[in-house]
């Protein structure tokens, strides 16, 4: 089934994705000195622009022509970028308030803010499959 096939690339696509997010919230907290809550934004949009790259060539592949995802115009791609970050802002609060709320209410969390990371992740990942696959990756606009 092609929804299922979708479905576990996203998963793959958004473990990759959090490794990103969770190795750049801790360069950035420990070499850096950025606190936390702060750090999570900065390493949200590195993870964000990594997986939106790997969804557009490998998880939704299928939707879009090859034309659209080899020779799209630096715009057009900039407009999908965009899509993908404006819709998945939803599911990125969503899962930022999972983290915040984690990382403020359980020490465990706080001394070790990965889980923190995953139990947001995990949250939001449902919601920003969905999105992305109605609203992000339908077929990218027209140079």
């Amino acid at each position: 089934m092609k929804l299922s096939g979708e479905f576990y690339r996203f998963a793959v696509v958004g473990s990759v994705g959090f490794v990103i997010d969770a190795s750049v919230l801790q360069i950035l907290a420990s070499w850096f000195g950025v606190g936390l809550l702060v750090g999570r934004v900065f390493s949200y949009l590195a993870a964000a622009t990594v997986t939106w790259f790997l969804h557009r060539h490998y998880t939704f592949r299928d939707q879009l022509s090859p034309a659209d995802t080899h020779s799209a115009s630096a715009r057009a791609m900039l407009d999908q970028w965009l899509r993908f970050i404006l819709t998945n802002g939803i599911g990125a609060s969503l899962n930022y308030g999972v983290y915040a709320a984690c990382i403020l209410g359980s020490e465990l969390c706080h001394s070790y803010p990965v889980i923190a990371v995953a139990i947001g992740s995990v949250t939001a990942l449902v919601f920003n499959f969905t999105i992305s696959r109605r609203f992000v990756f339908v077929g990218n606009p027209k140079p």
